[in-house]
This record gives structure tokens, C-alpha cells and sequence, in this order.
């Protein structure tokens, strides 16, 4: 019994063995605000005063919300994504 818990603990630990992040905060940072300024600025911020906008960071893809939990976890955007109060 000791055996296959041993074995138990050693596959649980690679399964639940902790990522890296792909990107360093401050670069997680000025990718999304680089996309949101060349891309997404001039179509978004008419009429969307006050609401919160999830970017993907990797893909450009985007959601806005009144709701900062709605954009974060309702519809959420795939990936990398950083958060942008518009």
C-alpha cells in the first residue's frame, strides 16, 4: 500500500506541478496596452465610458462589460488577456 501511495503523490505532484507565466507582468502590461492603443482605441471608447475591456494579448481578441466581473469570467477571452478600464 505505501508503494501506490508513493506513486499516488508522485503523479498528482507532476500533474499539479505549477506553470511559469509565459510573460513578465510589466510586458503582460505593454502588450495589452499596445493593442488597445493601435487597435482598439479609435472603435471602442465612443459610448463605452465606464466599462472594462479584457484583451488577449496573444490574439487581439477582446470583450467589454459594464460588469468587471461579467468581462472577466462570463464571457471570457481565451489565453493571455489583460484588463483595461476604459
Amino acid at each position: 500500500m505505501q508503494a501506490d501511495s508513493a506513486s499516488l503523490y508522485t503523479n498528482w505532484r507532476k500533474i499539479m506541478a505549477v506553470s511559469q507565466p509565459r510573460y513578465s507582468k510589466e510586458e503582460f502590461a505593454r502588450r495589452g496596452d499596445e493593442i488597445y492603443e493601435r487597435d482598439l482605441c479609435p472603435h471602442v471608447e465612443a459610448g463605452n465610458e465606464g466599462k472594462f475591456i479584457v484583451i488577449d494579448i496573444e490574439t487581439g481578441a477582446y470583450e467589454i462589460d459594464a460588469d468587471e466581473l461579467d468581462v472577466c469570467f462570463v464571457n471570457p477571452v481565451p489565453v493571455g488577456f489583460s484588463h483595461i478600464n476604459l
